[in-house]
């Protein structure tokens, strides 16, 4: 094969490689919006993501440090270890800061009650309450996935675990800096809290 011919193929491979680059790109959006707004009457920001936008980790992590006077939350599952030091380094430092979860006991496992027993060893007033069976059919299990950090709201499909925040599920979250809809979900925890499934750690 002549230097000519080899000139010949790598541009005629070139343009081939050019071209399906180009078809590829027309194929996709031209712009990915990583999380969509929507502006409030009380002028707070309303936010909605995709995991592959907002890391749900990210989102709780946040909620947890900006947090002055109380965390509530409900969790299905509670198996991210960056999570819990993120919890723990945050509640012991600030002694006033409030804790107070209700967990599906079936999904705990040992390392997640050991990180619980480490949470209220805080000193803060840490309550724990977990969601268990009660000999009925209904509601034995509890799914509902939020978390509350003073003002700030997260609800969810995502759970405080490996799969939820490290990328293996594609999870869809909703936060808010609304105060109101802050105490609507406080409201919500309350019924938790006293639901019969739901008893002391």
């Amino acid at each position: 094969m002549t230097t000519t011919m080899r000139y010949v193929l790598v541009l005629a491979l070139a343009s081939l490689v050019v071209a399906r680059f180009a078809s590829c790109a027309r194929d996709q959006p031209a712009f990915v919006r990583p999380t969509a707004f929507r502006q409030g009457d009380d002028d707070s920001t309303f936010r909605y993501a995709l995991s592959s936008d907002v890391s749900p980790k990210w989102l709780l992590q946040e909620c947890f440090t900006s947090a002055k006077r109380n965390i509530s939350a409900a969790i299905y599952k509670f198996g991210d270890e960056d999570l819990y030091k993120t919890l723990l380094q945050t509640m012991r430092a600030r002694p006033q800061l409030a804790l107070r979860l209700v967990v599906n006991e079936e999904t705990m496992d040992s390392k997640s009650k050991d990180w619980l027993r480490e949470l209220q060893k805080t000193g803060n007033d840490v309550q724990v309450m977990y969601w268990h069976r009660d000999g009925d059919d209904t509601y034995e299990k509890l799914h509902a996935k939020f978390t509350i950090c003073d003002s700030m709201s997260i609800m969810g499909s995502a759970n405080w675990s490996e799969n939820s925040c490290e990328g293996n599920n594609m999870e869809f979250t909703f936060s808010s800096q609304s105060p109101e809809i802050a105490q609507e979900m406080y409201g919500v925890m309350d019924r938790l809290w006293s639901n019969h499934h739901a008893s002391p750690a």
